[in-house]
């Protein structure tokens, strides 16, 4: 996750400065709403109000209207119906003036764990930025968010991070937690493979597996001898000469441990097919060598 920027979170209980935010963001007490109702060029009702700690608004022609615990889109819904009973040919707008502010804490092995005030619309994603992310030890997988009367919510970010699944990035609600424990496994994957990195496991995970991560073997990677680096009891390394994974492949459902390295070598760059022509032609060079072919035949 990519270093927060320098600035100080809002102030606690300030509201922030009204952000984008999509139709299905829920409304709550502290965050304000602007309606407008006009006719043509005549306009009725332009007004900014903040929803109480009940969520209720109070709004010219209509009185006291519960809104809070509702979607934006909702609210707009409602408000267009019970103003178009005064004015049949109004236009509505209702716009979300400022957002109200969250208090979240972020737990665990995090790189600035802590408190955080938050807008209203902050998501996990949110506070996990505020947070820094995981620090050197803390997991992308397995990372919890606790939240009074529920039960906890697994989020792994590698679904975000190699697939781009926002499923994980769910709204916070104040007083939540999230907390993000430390990595229990790792390997590594190097060499000639499309994303060469180290990988956090979650659960039992094969050589197949574990090159799936990295995005599959490259071009230029050497598929008849991939070399798994192991730690063993004897507490020095062993070297584990497989072929490349795939079905029915020998190594493809090799189980790793903690600390495995995957090293995938290059192929040979001199080809095997090939013979130089050199001196006193028109077109020196590297040529392709076939079967039953002869000198004449290269240098026509």
């Amino acid at each position: 996750l990519p270093t927060p920027p320098s600035e100080a979170p809002p102030e606690e209980g300030r509201p922030t400065v009204a952000q984008a935010v999509p139709p299905t963001y829920t409304l709550g007490p502290g965050d304000e709403i602007e309606v407008r109702v006009w006719t043509d060029a005549i306009e009725h009702i332009n007004t900014v109000v903040a929803l109480d700690a009940k969520g209720k608004v109070y709004l010219n022609l209509l009185g006291e209207v519960t809104v809070g615990g509702q979607r934006l889109a909702q609210v707009r819904d409602d408000l267009t119906r019970r103003y178009r009973r005064f004015f049949d040919r109004a236009s509505i707008s209702v716009a979300l003036a400022r957002t109200r502010v969250i208090e979240v804490r972020v737990t665990g092995d995090a790189r600035k764990p802590g408190k955080y005030v938050l807008s209203g619309a902050a998501t996990l994603f949110s506070a996990l930025y505020a947070a820094g992310g995981p620090s050197d030890i803390g997991a992308l997988r397995g990372i919890k968010l606790l939240r009074k009367g529920e039960q906890p919510l697994v989020i792994d970010l590698y679904d975000y991070l190699l697939q781009g699944d926002e499923a994980g990035d769910v709204a916070l609600e104040p007083e939540d937690t999230i907390f993000i424990p430390p990595v229990q496994a790792m390997v590594g994957v190097s060499g000639e493979v499309r994303r060469p990195a180290r990988y956090e496991l979650d659960g039992p995970t094969t050589l197949a597996e574990a090159l799936d991560l990295a995005a599959g073997l490259a071009p230029t990677g050497y598929a008849q001898n991939i070399q798994v680096w192991r730690v063993t009891d004897r507490s020095q390394r062993q070297v584990l000469d497989l072929k490349v994974p795939g079905k029915g492949v020998e190594g493809a459902g090799l189980p790793l441990q903690d600390g495995d390295l995957i090293v995938v070598q290059p192929v040979l760059e001199n080809p095997d097919n090939v013979v130089e022509l050199s001196g006193a032609v028109r077109r020196p060079g590297f040529y392709q060598v076939f079967e039953g072919m002869t000198i004449s035949d290269l240098i026509s």
